[in-house]
């Protein structure tokens, strides 16, 4: 895997479970250190493993390549998915539905298109 530092946040409701947001989180980013700041959950992760694995066995690799692609600038993207489907463990790119809620994720690396065709290799 390319080298990668990934930020993480997400706005906490107040009628939200602290827990559920940070399960939520962690389904996706399990390495994730997380903390609470003014209704808000922040945190920083190194592994885009389980990331793959989810795109993988969901069957959107190509999806997630374009996404990701349109949302890069330079060495660095940022998008959202949403916190419902990161909470059973699957990835659901941002912008369907943001009134439930999303996790704004962003990834910078030097090599940001290798790392993009890691994500979304198809043939493993």
């Amino acid at each position: 895997m390319p080298a990668a530092s990934i930020s993480i946040g997400a706005p906490l409701y107040p009628t939200e479970s602290e827990e559920k947001v940070k399960s939520a989180i962690l389904k996706i980013f399990p390495d994730a250190e997380l903390e609470v700041k003014k209704e808000r959950i922040t945190g920083n992760a190194s592994d885009l493993e389980r990331f793959r694995e989810i795109l993988r066995d969901l069957r959107i690799r190509d999806t997630a390549r374009h996404y990701l692609m349109g949302h890069l600038k330079g060495g660095i993207m940022e998008f959202s998915i949403s916190k419902q489907a990161a909470y059973v463990g699957k990835i659901s790119f941002g912008g369907n539905n943001p009134a439930l809620g999303e996790i704004e994720i962003r990834i910078e690396s030097e090599s940001p298109e290798k790392l993009i065709q890691w994500l979304t290799f198809i043939g493993d």
